[in-house]
């Protein structure tokens, strides 16, 4: 009986941020895992940056791509350079900066799949280049919450709501139990509980 195998995945996870937070440890999550499932993954972010030196101690592909201007020329050439280069069939941008840099070049380099993550629930701008960059260089938007998601729709009426996708993101349980007692992921979860609950009622 044969069997059909899905897609080989070539993704660029594009992060411009100096700083370690949970947007990059989600993208290196989302690497390794790509990886260990046979698909290939391209990490590009700032010189430097924790990031980089992380993805490199994985044993991940990444490049160091300064995305300093916004949308500026010389960027987006040593992007499409770098995309061509590696092949890749689909891009993820953490900030609006990235799409401007990395989205544009994807677009240049024929690459369809162009997706903007929104991690904060805040609107979007009522500004004319927001909506040309998330409804022309991005052909898809990630949020991790329905209410990002709520938030995205209700503040950009121009947005296709097709185009808006939920993925939650997710944790890694054995992280929390491997250098704590039980005794303290007990206390860990219930304190999370008690802060959601209030949340809800506010």
């Amino acid at each position: 009986m044969s069997t059909t195998a899905s897609p080989r995945i070539n993704l660029a996870l594009v992060n411009g941020m100096r700083s370690l937070g949970g947007a990059e440890l989600w993208h290196l999550d989302v690497a390794q895992g790509l990886k260990e499932r046979g698909h290939r993954v391209l990490l590009v972010g700032q010189p430097g940056s924790e990031l980089l030196r992380l993805a490199e101690e994985a044993g991940l592909e990444s490049a160091g791509v300064p995305i300093r201007c916004d949308g500026a020329p010389w960027t987006q050439a040593r992007l499409l350079r770098l995309l061509r280069r590696h092949g890749t069939t689909a891009v993820l941008c953490n900030r609006l900066k990235d799409l401007k840099a990395a989205g544009v070049a994807a677009r240049l380099a024929g690459i369809e799949v162009v997706l903007k993550s929104r991690e904060s629930d805040h609107p979007l701008r009522p500004r004319p280049y927001y909506r040309w960059y998330y409804s022309r260089v991005a052909s898809g938007v990630l949020v991790n919450s329905r209410a990002t998601l709520r938030t995205t729709l209700d503040s950009a009426p121009w947005l296709l709501p097709e185009r808006v996708h939920l993925l939650y993101k997710g944790i890694d349980g054995g992280r929390f139990r491997s250098g704590r007692s039980r005794r303290g992921v007990r206390w860990w979860a219930s304190r999370a509980a008690w802060t959601s609950a209030r949340a809800c009622r506010c």
